[in-house]
């Protein structure tokens, strides 16, 4: 009986076991799904935008132009800026005056020289030859040459410092002058001389003519009287 109960027993345990084996046949072929790991799982990719390729310079390609920001930059902008603009030419400053006697000079014809003085003659004080300079004259020119002795005819009495004598050219208000023993300012002198060539530079005349005197003055020396001998010409531009 006890053999019976055994047997009965045992076969019940491998009819569980194998009817359990059976109820998931798939069981056993699938493996088990598991969770994946948080660090198995990729990271979601966001949308970045691209970085530019950075390439070394050259001479044909130096990259991009670097702009300066900052108050010396402002600064180097502005004066590039005001030396390519062209400079705009200045007005002319025009000074209204009232019309002068040398804006009206209308030259006259050029004239014959005048040889006004070619003679021998005495001079006890003083001894004058006028000329006169035409108007509208440009540099007249007086030109000539003298001698004076102490005795007239006496060739060994030229190299005599007793016959010096002065001369001066006058216009009319200097001889004026002269003449009354207010001698001043003169046109042209030579210190005293027995001997002497002369080339004066006349001033010129505008509108009106000018009258000149030429003088050969006696003021030094024993000798009251002496000659001269002189050869003066005028001569116009």
């Amino acid at each position: 009986m006890k053999k019976i109960l055994l047997f009965l027993v045992t076969a019940s345990l491998v009819v569980f076991f194998l009817r359990c084996s059976k109820v998931n046949p798939t069981a056993q072929k699938q493996p088990t799904a598991q969770a994946p790991s948080p660090a198995a799982q990729p990271l979601e990719q966001k949308d970045e935008p691209e970085k530019p390729e950075i390439k070394a310079a050259t001479p044909e390609d130096p990259g991009p132009i670097v702009t300066l920001v900052g108050p010396l930059a402002e600064l180097a902008k502005n004066q590039q800026s005001e030396s390519k603009q062209p400079e705009l030419a200045k007005p002319e400053k025009f000074v209204s005056r009232e019309p002068q006697k040398i804006d009206h000079i209308a030259l006259s014809t050029s004239s014959k020289p005048q040889h006004f003085l070619h003679s021998v003659f005495p001079v006890t004080t003083t001894a004058q030859f006028a000329f006169e300079v035409p108007a509208h004259t440009l540099n007249p020119r007086l030109n000539g040459s003298f001698r004076s002795y102490t005795t007239r005819g006496d060739p060994d009495a030229i190299c005599d410092k007793t016959a010096d004598i002065d001369v001066m050219l006058l216009n009319d208000q200097e001889y004026n002058n002269f003449r009354h023993g207010r001698l001043g300012e003169t046109t042209y002198d030579l210190e005293a001389s027995h001997n002497q060539s002369i080339g004066w530079r006349v001033p010129s005349t505008l509108e009106n003519s000018q009258k000149y005197h030429l003088v050969f003055s006696n003021s030094s020396g024993e000798i009251k009287t002496k000659f001269v001998q002189a050869d003066f010409t005028i001569s116009f531009e």
